[in-house]
């Protein structure tokens, strides 16, 4: 639709359907994180519009009956482009996700065959997502996890004042069907650590001036708030965000998710 030839009434109705996308979207986020022994986790998408391409979730696997109630998962992805198409990615790539960890596998199968049905619907249109995909053992203690071309998840162990790159090699999903997708292992967790999954658009935020939020902003943010919860963590990081900004409409969605090691778990 050219929207610079529109009829007022148009333009109306085109708003009231993208509220509509709005609303949807938001439900299909979580609306509140996981309760679980040893872990504080949160998470939270601000969008640079009514409806946006981030996209971060949980798997309870407790609900699913092919997977072991000691692991629970969270997901971070951020689709190529902004608006109604990134969304409309979004919303299917979540609904695959959701589909495929019923059923047996570890996580880069599951990515694998995930990856496959995006790349089948996209074609050569160019679109893609990146991903993070984090499962914990927290019984264990044990970290696994795929990388499909999005920025690495970060570990920050306060006792060190370190901070750890979760690496891992992958394509964004979407970009080849042939891709496999290899499963990274890390144990040892302990009390007080703090893993933070991200989208670009926190540490490429610019103020009014040009200049970039940048990374080594956000880890500073994560040392000085460490012992906070999960939730306060992130309520800082965006607080800051858009004080950075001056307040502006943001050029570009931003996500995060924060999971805490904290007292209960058993080794």
């Amino acid at each position: 639709m050219d929207v610079e030839n529109c009829f007022p009434d148009d333009l109306i109705r085109m708003r009231a359907c993208l509220l509509v996308a709005k609303a949807i979207q938001e439900n299909l986020l979580p609306q509140q994180p996981p309760r679980v022994e040893g872990l504080d986790i949160s998470g939270r998408s601000v969008y640079s519009g009514l409806i946006g391409g981030d996209y971060f979730d949980y798997m309870d696997y407790s609900e699913v009956c092919c997977r072991s109630p000691e692991h629970i998962a969270t997901v971070v992805g951020d689709v190529s482009g902004h608006g109604v198409s990134a969304a409309l990615l979004m919303a299917t790539i979540r609904a695959y996700i959701r589909c495929r960890v019923t059923y047996t596998g570890d996580l880069g199968e599951v990515m694998t065959d995930v990856n496959r049905l995006v790349a089948k619907d996209l074609g050569a249109s160019g679109h893609f997502m990146t991903l993070f995909y984090l499962d914990i053992n927290r019984k264990h203690g044990e970290l696994s996890w795929v990388r499909a071309g999005h920025e690495p998840a970060w570990l920050y162990d306060p006792a060190t004042d370190c901070f750890e790159i979760l690496m891992g090699n992958g394509k964004a999903l979407g970009v080849d069907p042939a891709t496999i997708y290899p499963v990274n292992f890390r144990s040892g967790l302990k009390e007080g650590e703090v893993i933070m999954i991200g989208t670009d658009g926190i540490w490429e935020a610019r103020d009014p001036g040009g200049r970039m939020f940048g990374k080594e902003r956000l880890k500073t943010l994560i040392r000085e708030n460490h012992r906070k919860s999960s939730a306060a963590i992130i309520a800082t990081v965006m607080d800051s965000l858009a004080a950075f900004r001056n307040d502006a409409r943001p050029e570009d969605d931003a996500s995060l998710v924060v999971v805490k090691i904290v007292p209960g778990r058993s080794s």
